[in-house]
């Protein structure tokens, strides 16, 4: 699938600033360092990194029932997916961003659909709560959980990507209705559930 480089270029600088502010990527972090502090962290705790392959951009570093693991997060025509066999690598969804890839792997135990389920070793790779590089602050804690107050009432078999789901809420829930411009601003700005 061929991607205009205009496209590329804005998913790319859209995906680097997603990172950003999630709080959970550590750019430049070898697998060994990451393993070091997974390493006694909770199954399920994760982080991204940069990848050390020269064929993917990131990685998923996640702590397992058999210790912490690393699954690249392959970039291809425009869109973000975990890395899988080739024959399996079709079914694997695929996001507009790392952060969407993120949020919809959280979410899939509540959903409890396995489709999309990624496997490493023949142990199931599940993610739930992120390790921080730092104290996230109080606006940023609150942003996370209103958009996780918002993702817990979505439908199971809704396609729509976070950002779509918190825009469709912010506008038509009364609840939100009142709030200020500039909350509804800050809150679509990292719509994500991490």
């Amino acid at each position: 699938m061929s991607v205009d480089p205009e496209d590329d270029h804005r998913c790319l600088v859209e995906n680097e600033r997603s990172l950003e502010l999630c709080g959970y990527y550590y750019g430049n972090l070898s697998w060994m360092d990451a393993s070091t502090l997974l390493r006694h962290c909770q199954v399920g705790t994760f982080l991204v990194r940069d990848s050390a392959h020269h064929g993917y951009l990131y990685a998923l570093s996640v702590q397992t029932r058999k210790g912490p693991t690393s699954i690249r997060i392959d970039y291809s025509g425009g869109k973000f997916k975990m890395d899988s066999l080739n024959y399996l690598s079709h079914q694997m969804p695929r996001f507009d961003c790392v952060t969407d890839l993120i949020d919809f792997y959280v979410q899939l135990p509540k959903f409890m659909c396995s489709s999309g389920a990624v496997w490493q070793d023949g142990v199931p790779v599940q993610i739930y709560r992120p390790l921080y590089k730092a104290v996230r602050s109080l606006q940023h804690l609150c942003r996370v959980a209103v958009a996780r107050g918002i993702a817990d009432t979505r439908v199971v078999a809704d396609p729509a990507t976070p950002a779509q789901v918190l825009n469709r809420t912010l506008e038509r829930d009364s609840r939100y209705s009142g709030l200020p411009g500039i909350i509804k601003d800050y809150l679509r700005m990292y719509p994500y559930t991490q």
